[in-house]
């Protein structure tokens, strides 16, 4: 056992509470909702620092192709 799995359990614990408390389909939306936003907020993290040159694009802005 690691962290990990210590951590996702607890998680579980307290989603099985909250849907038994708030219902299922409340609590399987809230959390579609906060899955959303957090990989809305992700996206622009992955800035184009993060990725190689030749996967910006295949041709600069003259139309010319990179070696």
């Amino acid at each position: 056992m690691n962290a990990y799995a210590f951590a996702f359990a607890g998680f579980m614990l307290l989603g099985g509470r909250a849907g038994d408390l708030h219902g299922r389909k409340r609590m399987f939306l809230v959390g579609l909702g906060l899955f959303t936003l957090a990989s809305l907020g992700a996206g622009p993290g992955a800035g184009r620092w993060r990725r190689p040159r030749r996967w910006r694009c295949w041709a600069d802005r003259r139309g010319r192709r990179w070696r």
